[in-house]
């Protein structure tokens, strides 16, 4: 578990990674407040019913790929602008993951994402 001296930054990579990695349940203990709600809506708000998709998802796609490009921290609030692929060499999607904490503990959570188009607009790129 994170201590008082971790950065809540840290602790949202620490949280994603894992999670990505295959070790939701795990990430969830470690950093995961009791009263925990998250608003995905595929999923009931409860911590169990989303580490077990997030593992799920990661046992049917091992080699997916989860790369964090932006981190900001805000107060209580961290937010993640990340890459995601279910496999290498797809065009993915860029995802944001809200967090807010209390003292280091996730206590909610959102999760936004956009697939990457074959072709943009936009010259910038999405990241």
């Amino acid at each position: 578990m994170a201590s008082p001296s971790d950065t809540l930054k840290s602790i949202a990579v620490d949280f994603l990674t894992r999670c990505a990695a295959g070790e939701a349940q795990a990430a969830f203990r470690d950093h995961v407040h009791p009263g925990f709600i998250h608003h995905n809506a595929w999923f009931a708000g409860d911590a169990e019913s989303l580490w077990q998709a997030m593992d799920a998802n990661a046992a049917d796609h091992p080699d997916k790929v989860f790369d964090i490009r932006h981190i900001l921290e805000d107060g209580p609030m961290v937010a993640c602008h990340s890459f995601f692929a279910e496999s290498p060499g797809e065009k993915g999607m860029a995802v944001v993951h809200l967090m807010r904490f209390e003292g280091n503990q996730i206590i909610e959570f959102w999760d936004l994402a956009q697939s990457i188009p074959e072709q943009m607009a936009n010259k910038n790129g999405m990241f």
